[in-house]
């Protein structure tokens, strides 16, 4: 018998989780894809936390202020979510099809 681990994913798909951050945040034209500069037909894994670094909580609050999310910050985004209460602790797979 194979040895596997078993474990819960989060599936999302990235335009869903663009327009729930937009909603919350309130983001000026955030494009998942974009920030995490991928193409069609990819899959994304996260660890979702719900604590943030000190320079995290900076990065945050910069995006809380200017409604841009930097390149390659989707993970910041979504310890965000988790942080603030908006969604759980745990892996969530972003899956981008268009």
């Amino acid at each position: 018998m194979l040895k596997v681990k078993i474990e819960t994913v989060h599936r999302v798909k990235w335009s869903d989780l663009e327009r729930f951050a937009t909603e919350v945040y309130g983001l000026d034209d955030y494009n998942f894809c974009c920030v995490q500069e991928c193409g069609n037909d990819s899959q994304h894994r996260f660890i979702a936390h719900d604590t943030l670094s000190q320079t995290d909580k900076r990065e945050a609050d910069a995006i809380r202020t200017t409604k841009q999310v930097p390149s390659y910050r989707n993970a910041l985004l979504i310890d965000m979510l988790c942080t603030d209460g908006h969604m759980g602790e745990g892996t969530y797979l972003v899956e981008v099809c268009w």
